[in-house]
């Protein structure tokens, strides 16, 4: 394993390059230690969706900025909210922006024997979140650590960000019996509204059955963001249909008891001349997007004062179809 700081003539990022015999990672973090690579080296296959342009030409986002083109790459952590959402703590109303607090500003980093640890504090809360990350063989391991520096309780929801590469027919894996998904949003109607429950991974749309769990053509023109309900298993997946392999994602479900799944298939960003083309699979402690809505239907984490909670994510490179 090495650990690399490579600075770039223009916006000054850093990149931190963590590798051994079959796994390299570039992570950014200035970009809210987002992961900028995730590179099979035995193939040079690629699993994380880059920039459409080079990484010096993006310039720094800013605290509150929507989480578009050109920022919408890589691997990164939605905390305490996905969505925009106000907030109520302590008689004031907070307001956290697109994709939360943590994406659009710099982690403070220290370089380990074993890994990289990343640190941030909050802005409209006061709280403390770790990152280490792990490389080991043919797995990256995630380590997090949220303190509250609160005097009250408060609510939250952490999501995993992270944007694939994919191919049409690679394929959604999923380890637990999922027989219908919440819809957080649609690009088309016709895939449901937000509040619905649709069947997965089968739908009939418009006359033609359409199965969800199978990477779609950019030309199909839809996005949408889905919802597990909570899971038996904490584990997901996709399957590289080309190269024959998966990337699988593991969790503690007890923590992390749902999985959101984004699907863009040239719908998203709406009005753009060249929408985007990927998929997230994002094990998340809430659920939906948004985290005034989640409290409403009571499906969003909670911390106390003081308290510290920990949880891991671990992503593997497998061959095969399978989650193991």
């Amino acid at each position: 394993m090495n650990a690399v700081v490579i600075n770039n003539d223009k916006n000054q990022y850093t990149r931190l390059i963590l590798d051994n015999d079959i796994i390299e990672i570039e992570i950014i973090p200035e970009l809210g230690g987002k992961i900028f690579q995730l590179t099979q080296k035995t193939t040079g296959v690629k699993y994380i969706h880059e920039p459409e342009i080079g990484l010096c030409n993006i310039p720094r986002p800013k605290y509150g900025d929507a989480f578009l083109p050109p920022y919408d790459f890589g691997f990164d952590d939605c905390f305490p909210t996905v969505s925009p959402s106000k907030y109520r703590l302590q008689e004031q109303d907070i307001f956290f922006p697109d994709h939360g607090e943590l994406w659009s500003r710099p982690w403070e980093y220290d370089i380990q024997d074993d890994g990289i640890d990343f640190k941030i504090y909050g802005i409209h809360l006061r709280y403390r979140f770790k990152k280490k990350i792990i490389l080991d063989k043919n797995k990256l391991t995630m380590h997090y650590s949220l303190r509250s520096l609160e005097t009250l309780p408060f609510h939250y929801i952490w999501s995993s960000h992270p944007l694939l590469v994919i191919e049409p027919d690679d394929e959604i894996l999923v380890e637990d019996r999922i027989d219908d998904v919440f819809v957080n949003w649609a690009s088309d109607d016709r895939y449901g509204r937000y509040g619905d429950m649709v069947p997965w991974p089968r739908q009939v749309v418009s006359g033609n059955n359409i199965d969800l769990s199978k990477v779609q053509t950019k030309d199909l023109s839809v996005a949408m963001k889905l919802f597990s309900g909570k899971l038996r298993k904490g584990c997901t997946g996709l399957y590289r249909r080309r190269v024959d392999n998966s990337i699988v994602f593991h969790f503690d479900e007890r923590i992390i008891p749902y999985i959101g799944i984004w699907l863009c298939y040239g719908g998203w960003p709406e009005n753009y001349t060249d929408p985007a083309y990927t998929i997230a699979l994002e094990p998340a402690s809430g659920r939906p997007d948004s985290l005034s809505e989640g409290i409403k239907r009571n499906e969003v984490s909670s911390i106390m004062p003081g308290e510290e909670k920990t949880w891991s994510l671990s992503v593997s490179i497998i061959d095969g179809k399978h989650l193991y």
